[in-house]
């Protein structure tokens, strides 16, 4: 059996065994103000050990800390402006979105704003039809943008968002989910995946989950990170 080796990251540990294909996640308390023991349990290839402080990062696949640079929010080439770039309606959009964890990776929607000048990323998702359970619409987006059947396996939170996307205001009312492939759809690697939104291409990319935690990316709604470390530390953490 391979020995397992430490790839340590900004806020998560990661313990990778090859041979067993599983990974052990040591997860912070991110908002640091009240302290948690040591849990050891999985979930789908990830375990969470919550209450270390991290050590300093070293590199993984699909990292943006090449060649010992600190990852730069909006660093990737600006993609088109359909899908998850264009304009919002005038109009109070409900909408269910899933993120998507695949062993230590998320996947997001990649975005730009031609206006604000940034790349930016997004879960996976769309509108929820009248009549229609949130829960099952982020299942069905899914399928629609990439093709691929997934699994909720988690409610994180109702989120209100109002933002501005290039230069137009948009408000949403976003009912987010974490969200798992169902068996045999996962992709073999992590190389970046094209998706459609309603007839428009768009990027869909995998970003490291620990980066993803301490924020080196900028995601959208926000508070995604803190939700997400919420969410592990009240189901993996002590009690």
């Amino acid at each position: 059996m391979a020995e397992p080796r430490l790839a340590d990251q900004a806020g998560v540990h990661l313990l990778r065994d090859f041979a067993n294909g599983w990974r052990l996640a040591d997860v912070r308390d991110l908002d640091r103000h009240r302290p948690c023991s040591y849990s050891r349990r999985r979930f789908r290839g990830v375990a969470v050990l919550a209450g270390r402080e991290p050590a300093y990062p070293t590199e993984q696949r699909g990292s943006p800390r090449a060649n010992g640079t600190e990852p730069k929010l909006a660093e990737q080439t600006q993609p088109p402006v359909e899908g998850f770039s264009a304009a919002p309606p005038p109009r109070i959009r409900p909408l269910a979105i899933g993120l998507l964890l695949h062993e230590d990776h998320l996947l997001f929607a990649e975005g730009h704003d031609a206006v604000k000048g940034e790349t930016f990323y997004r879960a996976l998702g769309g509108e929820i039809e009248f009549g229609e359970a949130a829960a099952a619409a982020v299942v069905r987006e899914f399928g629609e943008e990439l093709g691929r059947t997934v699994e909720v396996r988690a409610p994180l939170g109702v989120v209100e968002n109002r933002f501005t996307l290039r230069g137009e205001p948009g408000h949403e009312v976003i009912f987010e989910f974490l969200v798992g492939f169902a068996a045999g759809e996962a992709p073999e690697n992590f190389e970046p995946l094209t998706a459609d939104e309603g007839g428009h291409p768009f990027t869909a990319r995998w970003l490291p989950l620990a980066e993803v935690l301490a924020g080196a990316w900028r995601v959208y709604p926000e508070g995604v990170p803190e939700r997400l470390a919420g969410w592990l530390n009240a189901t993996f953490g002590a009690p």
